[in-house]
């Protein structure tokens, strides 16, 4: 082996062992995981129960929007690492309260939340309890 060749190995090395000790890092991280879905608010184009029972046998902990707003209260708090998955596309008015940057749903993003929205385009809906949406657009 030439030089070279051993000034390569000097530096992949360390490269190998720092990816190694990040990936034993990133598993080490205990996840907050949840399921927004409330059958009192109304979605639009989101699937939701297939989606809702695959997540809740998975472990995500299927929150109602009361608990949503709890548990994101809680997430703010404590700044744990978490996600929750919104199963119904029309985010409901007890983190969504208005469109200021100070509702529940920003102030959770703000500390590190992480959301998971596949219905249709975020916060275009705000979803009430009586089962109505007001529509914010875009």
């Amino acid at each position: 082996m030439g030089e070279a060749d051993m000034g390569r190995t000097r530096v992949f090395l360390p490269v190998i062992v720092m990816f190694a000790c990040l990936a034993d890092a990133a598993q080490a991280i205990e996840w907050k995981r949840a399921a927004y879905y409330d059958q009192s608010y109304a979605g639009t184009w989101a699937l939701t129960l297939g989606m809702v029972d695959l997540l809740a046998y998975d472990g995500y902990e299927v929150l109602d929007a009361n608990a949503l707003r709890s548990w994101m209260d809680d997430r703010i708090a404590d700044g744990e690492a978490s996600v929750v998955v919104f199963c119904q596309d029309a985010a409901p008015d007890t983190v969504a309260e208005s469109m200021e940057p100070d509702c529940t749903l920003r102030r959770y993003l703000d500390a590190g939340g992480k959301i998971v929205w596949y219905g249709d385009v975020p916060l275009y809906y705000q979803g009430h309890a009586d089962g109505t949406v007001t529509t914010w657009g875009t």
